[in-house]
C-alpha cells in the first residue's frame, strides 16, 4: 500500500487494518519519509500527546497532524521492519523501543543532521538514506561532488558496490553479539537488500571527512560498530572512493 501526503489518522488506519489481516508468517514493513518538526510550538495548544512522547516529530502533509514514532508502538505486536528518511526527528541518545511485546523489530533512521555543504545540494527535496537505497552511486556522487561519470566507470563501481554491500553483509551476520532480530528479520531477500544499502551508506559516510559522529545513521537494536573497524571491510570501501578518484 503506498500514500502520498496522508494523515496520520488515515495512515494508523490503514496500518491496523493491515496489521490485524497479516499471516502469523509475514512481516510488516513500513518506510516513511516526512519533515521532522518540534512537537511544542509557540501556540499554548500545542502540546505533547502524553509526556513519555518524544519531542519531535513527523510531519506527513502540510495539512496533517504530527506522526510520533510513539504512535506505532502498537503495531510492535508483530513482526516490524521500520525505514524513516527524517533528518532531525530524533537525536541518538533518544532512538528507543518498548520490547513489552517480544516480537523481532528493526528500525532504520537517517542521520539527525547532515554537514551544510550536504544540506545545500539536497535543496531538490529527498532524502540522503532514500538516495542510497535507491542508488548508492548517485549517493556516492552527491556526497563527493561528483558531477558526472563514464558509462564505463559506472559499470565497474556499481560492481564494487555490489562487492561492498555483500562484504558488509556477511560481517554483520558473522558477528558473535549481533541482535536477534537482524537474524530473525533479515531472512526475508528484500529486507536483507535494504539492510545491505543501509550498511553501505553507513560505510560511506563513517569514512567522509564532512561527516562527524552526530551525523551518521542511526538504528535500533544499535549494530556492534565494531562492524565498520574491519579492516577487510574498509580497504574494499577504499578501493572503490580510490577507483571513483575521492580520497585525499
Amino acid at each position: 500500500t503506498h500514500f502520498h501526503k496522508v494523515s496520520t489518522f488515515s495512515l494508523l488506519e490503514a496500518l491496523s487494518g493491515i496489521s490485524n489481516a497479516l499471516p502469523p508468517s509475514q512481516i510488516l514493513f513500513l518506510y516513511i519519509s516526512g519533515v521532522s518538526t518540534p512537537a511544542v510550538s509557540s501556540t499554548p495548544q500545542a502540546v505533547l500527546p502524553h509526556p513519555s512522547y518524544t519531542t519531535n516529530s513527523l510531519i506527513l502533509s502540510p495539512h496533517a497532524d504530527q506522526l510520533f514514532l510513539e504512535d506505532l508502538y502498537p503495531y510492535l505486536r508483530r513482526p516490524l521492519f521500520l525505514l524513516v528518511d527524517s533528518p532531525g526527528l530524533l537525536p541518538h541518545s533518544d532512538l528507543s523501543f518498548p520490547e513489552r511485546f517480544h516480537q523481532p523489530f528493526i528500525c532504520l533512521m537517517s542521520p539527525p543532521t547532515y554537514p551544510t555543504t550536504i544540506e545545500n545540494s539536497m535543496t531538490r527535496g529527498g532524502g540522503l538514506l532514500t538516495l542510497f537505497l535507491a542508488s548508492p552511486l548517485s549517493g556516492i556522487c552527491l556526497i563527493c561532488g561528483i558531477q558526472s561519470i563514464t558509462t564505463k566507470l559506472c559499470h565497474t563501481a556499481l560492481q564494487l558496490i555490489t562487492q561492498v554491500e555483500d562484504i558488509a553483509f556477511s560481517s554483520l551476520t558473522n558477528l558473535p553479539n549481533l541482535p536477534l532480530p537482524y537474524k530473525q528479520l533479515c531472512t526475508n531477500i528484500t529486507l536483507q537488500y535494504i539492510v545491505k544499502r543501509f550498511l553501505f551508506f553507513w560505510g560511506c559516510l563513517r569514512l567522509h571527512l564532512g561527516f562527524k559522529k552526530e551525523c551518521l545513521p542511526r538504528c535500533y537494536p544499535p549494530i556492534p560498530t565494531i562492524l565498520f573497524h574491519s579492516s577487510y571491510l574498509n580497504t574494499e570501501l577504499y578501493e572503490l572512493f580510490n577507483f571513483l578518484a575521492v580520497t585525499e
